[in-house]
């Protein structure tokens, strides 16, 4: 189990009932596959799949996810202040 698979793991063991946990992952197209890959081995994340709200935060070279989604290929305004995201 890796780092990102282990903290999903404790926010779902943690959530209140009923709330939604975000899942932002910022990459490309390759970083959005390995960590949904990873996380969608666990049993507990793939139990709780539909608690789970993943989103691409479009920083790779080609970023055709984010683009296929209608979101766009690039980062936009919200890269300027990343700490807003936290």
């Amino acid at each position: 189990m890796n780092e990102a698979t282990a903290a999903l793991e404790t926010l779902i063991i943690n959530r209140i009932p009923g709330e939604h946990i975000v899942v932002a992952v910022m990459g490309g197209d390759g970083s959005l596959a390995g960590i949904l890959d990873s996380l969608l081995k666990s049993e507990l994340v793939e139990r709780n799949v539909k608690t789970l709200v993943f989103t691409p935060l479009p920083f790779g070279t080609g970023n055709d996810i984010s683009r296929c989604l209608g979101w766009g290929g690039v980062e936009g305004p919200w890269a300027k202040n990343l700490e807003s995201l936290c």
